[in-house]
């Protein structure tokens, strides 16, 4: 029998899975999620950000801007007698100039942009992940909250039926003033516990509300249910390599790379001789009788006598220093999936160690309150006692459940995806998959 009294059982750990629940009943984890997202003003500024990347992508020219020259001139010539001839030259010139892109150039350019506009959309993702991240902490914890205010009540209602007993027995002389303020001071540190507890909730869904526009009370908090081994069942040796694929700031290291490749690429690019310009001109000239001409010109740019040995150095400097972040991000990762192996590990053990004690306990708490309530002695203190014991040992439980939910959250970060369902799921991903199937008709 699990150490969670079976009527605790009933009311707050049931065993409808937080999806379907949402579906029927308010807005779920996901929804709020998506709200945030879509709603946020940075992620909107970052997505604006990658469409204006995208359209630099399209638009790179192969030409720049061609030029159009005019030109006009007029000749005299100057007889013996130094008179202006009475018959000038007349001549007219158009060219016109264009600028073909160097294809070796531009091809770096266009992997600086694309990697350019990969950073943005990395950036994104990293954005979003921070921003789920946090409506997810706050949707557990109010989640959490709302269990535990549910526990506390119970004891707030079983120190307050104290309160009337100790009332009682004091004027009919059973106990001593002293007793009876023990009990009173005890509800009173609860009542004061209670109204703290429910202002970190209202806090929370002042701050869910803030960031996905949710009003709270349309809000499907989560149920939750006790730890099991399975619960810690995950394939560990495969979370490095998950961390190191799917991590937005691992993958930035590499993008990075990228970015300095192709901006030393454009640079050594600018060294091959390419066509400076391509002029086509015709010239017209009115005398005596009309001449024309009409040609064509070629400017080849030699880029052997500037030096950019300065600009390579800093994009080659540029380069070695994203490959040592690269080096130093990886290991930070590592090590991190080290440490959260290590913690859950921790929190099996101290679970493996505690599960078995506190369902004793609960057992034993269980028996003596049944015998108590068929013997009619429920005005027995040792019964009340009996009854507050088992909802301490529930709001244990729940501890260890929040704690091991900190580290599902945390595991997501770290790993860069979901690594496992939450306590409170009680279905597996195929069975949401194939009942949303069947909902949309598929």
């Amino acid at each position: 029998m699990s150490c969670l009294s079976s009527h605790i059982v009933a009311v707050l750990f049931s065993t409808a899975s937080l999806l379907s629940a949402s579906a029927e009943c308010g807005v779920g984890l996901e929804a709020l999620v998506a709200a945030a997202v879509e709603q946020h003003p940075e992620l909107e500024l970052a997505r604006g950000q990658v469409a204006v990347g995208q359209i630099y992508e399209a638009e790179l020219p192969w030409w720049g801007a061609p030029e159009l020259r005019l030109g006009y001139g007029r000749d005299t010539a100057v007889e013996d007698d130094l008179r202006a001839s009475t018959y000038p030259d007349h001549r007219y010139a158009a060219a016109l100039r264009f600028f073909p892109k160097n294809p070796w150039e531009r091809s770096a350019q266009m992997r600086q942009l694309r990697s350019g506009t990969r950073l943005l959309q990395l950036d994104l993702d990293e954005q979003q992940q921070q921003i789920a991240a946090e409506v997810k902490w706050l949707y557990w914890e109010g989640s959490y909250l709302r269990l535990q205010m549910e526990l506390q009540s119970q004891l707030l209602t079983i120190q307050e039926q104290s309160v009337a007993r100790g009332r009682a027995l004091l004027g009919s002389g059973q106990i001593t003033l002293g007793q009876s303020l023990s009990s009173k001071l005890d509800y009173m540190d609860l009542s004061l516990a209670q109204e703290a507890l429910q202002a970190e909730i209202d806090e929370i869904d002042r701050q869910l509300q803030a960031l996905c526009g949710v009003a709270p009370e349309t809000i499907e908090f989560a149920t939750a249910r006790p730890l099991t081994e399975s619960d810690f069942d995950f394939a560990y040796e495969d979370w490095a390599v998950r961390a190191l694929e799917s991590r937005a700031d691992v993958l930035r290291y590499g993008e990075l790379q990228v970015n300095a490749k192709a901006e030393l690429d454009t640079i050594e690019a600018r060294r091959i001789p390419w066509l400076k310009h391509v002029q086509t001109h015709y010239r017209v000239t009115n005398s005596f009788g009309a001449e024309d001409a009409a040609g064509i010109e070629v400017a080849i740019e030699l880029p052997f006598f500037s030096s950019d040995a300065g600009e390579k150095r800093a994009a080659n400097q540029l380069l070695q220093s994203y490959r040592a972040q690269a080096g130093q991000g990886r290991r930070s990762v590592e090590l991190q999936v080290a440490s959260l192996i290590e913690a859950f590990h921790g929190l099996k053990r101290q679970w493996r160690a505690r599960a078995p004690q506190l369902e004793r306990m609960s057992d034993e708490l269980e028996t003596v309150i049944e015998t108590m309530e068929a013997q009619g002695s429920v005005v027995n203190e040792n019964y009340w006692d009996a009854r507050i014991a088992l909802i301490e040992l529930d709001l244990r439980e729940l501890e260890q459940q929040r704690s091991y939910q900190a580290l599902l959250l945390r595991a997501e970060h770290v790993v860069g995806g979901v690594v496992g369902l939450p306590t409170s799921f009680e279905v597996s991903v195929e069975t949401e998959i194939e009942e949303a199937d069947a909902s949309s008709g598929k």
